[in-house]
C-alpha cells in the first residue's frame, strides 16, 4: 500500500501480484489501513485495523480471490487483532483484563457478521495479579491454547487456557538474553501447525482441511506486498 498526497488530502493505493505474472494490478480503491500492524490471514480473507479515526472502530477485510476490499464495525474498540486458530480475534486491554472476541460467522465479504466472546483473562502469578495493560496476548498455541507474554523483564510466558481459565508458565531458556517476535498473521498461519485441535471430527473434519487448503493454495499463489511511498506536490 502506498499514500498519495496531495496539498489538501492523500489517498491510499495498493498493488497486488499472482505469482509468476510479471505485473502488478493496482487497486485503487482502498480503505485506511493501519499498515503498522500485520495483517490476519482466515479463511482467504485479509483482516487489518482501520486507521481512521471514527467513533466506532473499523476493521477491514480484503478478499484475496476477487481481490476487494470491504470495511465493518468491530464490536468494541479493541488494540489487537490475533489468530486464535481459525477464528479471527479482537483483544482489548482494560483494567479488568483481556476482553477477546472472536469472528463465527462472515459473509461473501468477508466482513463478519456473528461474535463470540471469551471471558476477561486475569492472571495470578506467585501470588501477584498482573497488570492486564503489561500482557500481550501473541495467537494460538499448543491444544486450543493460547501464548500470552508479560511485558516485563525478563519476559515471562504463559499458556493459557479458556475453558479452565488458567495460566501455565511456558519455559524458554535465557529469556533475558533473546529477542522475542510473534507473528499476528501471514500467508501461513500460526494455526496450521495446531489445527488438530481446533477441527471438528469425522467428514466434517476432513472437508474443514480440505477447505483450509484449497484457500491456503490460492493464497500462496498470490503475493501482496504493502508499502508506503509518500508522493506529493509541495
Amino acid at each position: 500500500m502506498r499514500k498519495r498526497y496531495n496539498r489538501y488530502y492523500y489517498s491510499n493505493l495498493a498493488d497486488v501480484m499472482t505469482l509468476g505474472s510479471p505485473e502488478w494490478r493496482p487497486i485503487r480503491m482502498v480503505p485506511s489501513i493501519n499498515y503498522r500492524n500485520q495483517p490476519i490471514f482466515e479463511k482467504g480473507f485479509l483482516y487489518w485495523l482501520s486507521d481512521e479515526q471514527q467513533n466506532t472502530q473499523q476493521l477491514i477485510a480484503f478478499n484475496v480471490d476477487s481481490e476487494v476490499f470491504a470495511i465493518m464495525e468491530t464490536p468494541s474498540h479493541v488494540e489487537l487483532i490475533v489468530d486464535l486458530g481459525g477464528y479471527m480475534g479482537l483483544v482489548h486491554q482494560s483494567s479488568e483484563g483481556l476482553k477477546v472476541w472472536y469472528g463465527t460467522n462472515h459473509n461473501d465479504q468477508g466482513q463478519i457478521i456473528d461474535w463470540g466472546e471469551h471471558d476477561n483473562i486475569a492472571i495470578v502469578h506467585e501470588g501477584t495479579s498482573i497488570n492486564p495493560f503489561e500482557l500481550d496476548l501473541l495467537g494460538i498455541w499448543k491444544n486450543s491454547t493460547v501464548l500470552i507474554s508479560w511485558m516485563r523483564h525478563p519476559k515471562v510466558f504463559f499458556s493459557y487456557d479458556f475453558v479452565s481459565r488458567s495460566a501455565t508458565v511456558v519455559e524458554f531458556p535465557d529469556t533475558d538474553l533473546l529477542e522475542y517476535k510473534s507473528f499476528r498473521g501471514s500467508s501461513f498461519s500460526i494455526s496450521e501447525f495446531h489445527r488438530s485441535s481446533c477441527l471438528p471430527k469425522g467428514d466434517d473434519r476432513q472437508d474443514s482441511l480440505k477447505n483450509i487448503e484449497d484457500k491456503k493454495l490460492k493464497f500462496e499463489r498470490k503475493l501482496i506486498v504493502l508499502f508506503v511511498a509518500l508522493l506529493g506536490r509541495w
